[in-house]
């Protein structure tokens, strides 16, 4: 029985050995939380933030001395004192109240003593001395910054404001059925711009993968402001199932000159921009959802929420020579929800926009007449006040006038 009994002990002693070591490699592989200050990430010494009771409680002093405040802490009456430029917040362990120069305010946990460390929730303290929380699950990552969502994009758009040159691409992937046969379009497009003079080049690529084959093909665009005209060069090159078609007539630049003047153009952006003005009113919502690197830039990710009514009354004002409230164009939003959301990139440190994305399926469905399973549409800006130069290829020289 002793043999029996010891047996018993050792293959206890051993499972116990197995649950603490699986329980500790689970806790290793969960992922940190971290804590970004207007885009600089917080360093934690020793405790870093931990989840309890599904609330985040972070280090007191290493994300407000991160903050410029100086941390003072009272062993006695076991309370921290926070002090910055124009905020007082005093908090007391245990307690879920704390005073931001003397008024009260509530905690969602209180405040406690971790492994020698203040933790608490820090979203209501933070907003308390005027700063905006954000929770990123995906990085795990509690996002504060000093401009709200709203802030930002006013910002973004003072900025973008002053650009006069830039790189983009555009692509849109769409899915849909055509005679049970499933289809994925792509069309993904290469632009330079130049507005002071004008110049433009753009090269597009329209592609449907079908079952059985592909069909593609590209347009060359090319732009330049000569006087009072523009000048437009441009070719179609067929690819794909076309080549069992003799397309060469077609694939041959063209040259297209148009009237065009600045001064008129500038008088329509004056009639617009009392408009543009209430865009803002359009925003439903915006939140900063999280934050990404994008080129080696550190950038605000924020989920706008738009109110598809406002833009069709908006667009419903605009000048009549402007064409853009057409009822072609009216009638697509009219069948749309009340509400359209996207997410936009914006760089932390010059407040340019680098990404715009947005589902398209509802509005593609629409425009199309039957259903799409998904079509999704991504912008991305580069080299911006910096753009890439180019010149007219050397064949445009042979262009053919088009009248």
């Amino acid at each position: 029985m002793l043999k029996r009994g010891l047996f018993l002990v050792i293959i206890l002693a051993l499972l116990l050995g197995f649950s603490l070591i699986s329980a500790t490699t689970v806790f290793s592989n969960t992922p940190p939380v971290n804590v970004s200050v207007n885009g600089a990430q917080v360093v934690f010494d020793d405790q870093t933030p931990v989840i309890v009771d599904a609330r985040t409680l972070v280090p007191v002093r290493s994300v407000f001395e991160s903050m410029g405040f100086d941390v003072d802490w009272d062993p006695v009456a076991r309370q921290a004192t926070l002090s910055g430029d124009d905020y007082v917040v005093v908090l007391t362990i245990g307690n879920a109240t704390f005073t931001t120069n003397g008024i009260e305010h509530t905690l969602d946990v209180p405040a406690q003593i971790i492994n020698g460390r203040t933790m608490l929730p820090i979203r209501a303290v933070l907003e308390s001395v005027g700063y905006n929380v954000y929770w990123d699950n995906a990085a795990r990552t509690v996002i504060v910054s000093s401009l709200s969502a709203r802030e930002i994009l006013e910002k973004s758009a003072d900025a973008m404001s002053t650009v006069t040159e830039y790189d983009f691409t555009f692509e849109q992937i769409s899915v849909a059925y055509l005679y049970d046969e499933l289809v994925t379009t792509r069309i993904f497009n290469e632009s330079t711009i130049f507005t002071d003079p004008i110049k433009f080049r753009s090269v597009m690529t329209l592609g449907s993968a079908f079952d059985d084959y592909e069909l593609s093909f590209t347009v060359y665009l090319y732009t330049i402001h000569k006087g009072d005209e523009l000048i437009i060069y441009s070719r179609v090159n067929f690819m794909g199932v076309f080549d069992f078609l003799d397309l060469s007539d077609f694939d041959v630049w063209e040259r297209e000159t148009i009237p065009f003047s600045l001064e008129a153009i500038e008088e329509q952006l004056q009639e617009l921009i009392p408009q543009l003005d209430l865009a803002e009113d359009f925003i439903v919502n915006a939140e900063i959802v999280g934050t990404e690197v994008i080129d080696g830039v550190n950038t605000w990710r924020i989920e706008i929420t738009a109110d598809v009514r406002g833009i069709t009354d908006f667009l419903e004002t605009m000048p009549e020579n402007l064409d853009i409230g057409n009822a072609s164009r009216l009638e697509i939003f009219e069948q749309l929800d009340d509400t359209m959301t996207y997410t936009v990139w914006i760089a932390q440190d010059s407040f340019y926009e680098l990404r715009v994305h947005m589902d398209m399926t509802a509005m593609m469905a629409v425009i199309v007449g039957q259903e799409i399973l998904s079509s999704t549409l991504t912008i991305n800006y580069f080299n911006l006040n910096n753009a890439t130069p180019f010149t007219l290829p050397e064949e445009t020289r042979y262009a053919v006038d088009v009248w």
